[in-house]
């Protein structure tokens, strides 16, 4: 080995020993966070966007199968709707899918949907249609299960007070009865309940 070999080598032990006791700086510390808290925000981000969607499409299903059980088990009755007394009947009947939180198992029986809120009935006093409100409803869940919900299940869709859907005057769907940006007026920025009609 030459000097100018023994030279290099020493330089590069040298380099060598120095970025093993170093450390970081504050910069590479700050990028690293940085790097962090932006993936961090991506991944809430979707994560969000998805568990609105899975929400959206509980709730679709869930008032579906209540509309449907309950067309098909007071239809032909007598009374009609009118024998829709509160959501205890359709819970004695089992129309109420069994995800919801149900106490109770007869009449006086109550119905909590996945955000916490009562669920409760109103009937026609001709038995001629009947309402299931459903409260509590985050705003972003709203606008998508009204932008995404088959209304042909149902006769009228209200959110608060607005309605959203009328089959009678419109037909056609939710979205092009208000429009989107309708929907999210309607829909609000905290929570709505929100009310589902059917004949």
């Amino acid at each position: 080995m030459n000097i100018n070999d023994k030279q290099r080598l020493s330089k590069q032990k040298g380099w060598i020993n120095y970025t093993k006791n170093r450390g970081f700086t504050m910069i590479e510390l700050l990028v690293s966070l940085v790097v962090i808290a932006v993936l961090t925000g991506v991944v809430f981000g979707i994560y969000s966007k998805n568990h609105d969607t899975a929400d959206a499409q509980k709730m679709n299903a869930d008032l579906i199968a209540i509309v449907q059980g309950a067309k098909s088990a007071f239809a032909h009755d007598s009374q009609g709707y009118a024998a829709i007394t509160s959501i205890g009947t359709l819970v004695s009947l089992g129309v109420i899918p069994s995800d919801l939180n149900i106490t109770g198992t007869d009449a006086n029986a109550t119905v909590k949907n996945q955000f916490g809120g009562v669920v409760s009935t109103a009937v026609d006093s001709g038995g001629g249609w009947f309402q299931i409100i459903y409260p509590n409803v985050p705003s972003k869940v709203c606008i998508k299960v009204l932008t995404t919900l088959n209304a042909d299940s149902f006769s009228q869709i209200m959110a608060g007070d607005t309605p959203i859907y009328d089959n009678g005057a419109t037909g056609g769907t939710a979205s092009e009865y208000l429009g989107t940006l309708g929907i999210r007026d309607a829909c609000g920025s905290g929570t709505v309940i929100m009310k589902f009609s059917a004949q």
